[in-house]
């Protein structure tokens, strides 16, 4: 980078992944076939209108069409499907470089029956269907694929990621765990009598700094204990 960008970077010290998607999901990689599915049940189903439509009604339909799928909302929801699903996933890697010199810690999630609000119930159920390598996830992401390196890829930055990896222990809790207020409206009676919720928000932050401080990678300001 320009002596600007080695500059900043200076200050990196390490990486925190939450429930990290960077690897796919089969959510994603499943809803892209269904959208393409779709459009394409759709497509046939217009068709049909041809014979009895006239010219002007037609090109009216797809003018409206081609305005929605151009839409801002409509090419973001399109890309940002597209970026999480696994084949997404693996031409990120392929290009991507990182800092060599940081580690990384990483927070990885698989619920239980008492850790999966009610709202998410569906969510899991789906993508343990979709998937056939593995039945531990925490409603998004497979437990195998949140880690803090790639895997669907082999290079020498890959090879880096997970050299830097710190991994950590599996915890009892679900994707929307570092949420509250923002899911009110979506919390039933029983996930308030199993306070699924309630974790603690600040473990998934400070033990990653304290780790690090406490290994030197973060310096301590002086006088500070």
């Amino acid at each position: 980078g320009t002596p600007e960008q080695q500059k900043i970077i200076e200050a990196f010290r390490c990486r925190q992944l939450l429930f990290s998607a960077a690897n796919g999901s089969a959510h994603a990689t499943c809803g892209a076939w269904k959208l393409l599915r779709a459009l394409i049940d759709g497509e046939r189903f217009f068709k049909r209108f041809q014979a009895s439509m006239s010219a002007s009604t037609q090109e009216l339909g797809l003018n409206l069409l081609q305005n929605l799928l151009s839409s801002r909302v409509a090419s973001a929801f399109f890309g940002s499907v597209q970026s999480l699903t696994h084949e997404g996933a693996r031409r990120m890697w392929r290009d991507a470089q990182h800092c060599h010199r940081v580690p990384t810690s990483s927070i990885i999630g698989v619920i239980e029956d008492h850790t999966l609000p009610e709202s998410l119930q569906m969510l899991s159920k789906v993508l343990v269907l979709q998937m056939d390598y593995s039945k531990h996830q925490d409603t998004q992401v497979a437990e195998e694929e949140a880690v803090a390196h790639p895997t669907g890829v082999k290079n020498a930055n890959a090879a880096m990621l997970k050299k830097v990896d710190m991994k950590s222990a599996i915890q009892r809790t679900h994707h929307w765990s570092v949420l509250k207020e923002e899911v009110s409206f979506l919390q039933t009676k029983k996930d308030e009598q199993l306070a699924v919720f309630e974790a603690p928000k600040d473990r998934h932050i400070f033990p990653w700094l304290e780790v690090n401080a406490r290994f030197g990678v973060i310096e301590r300001v002086p006088g500070v204990s």
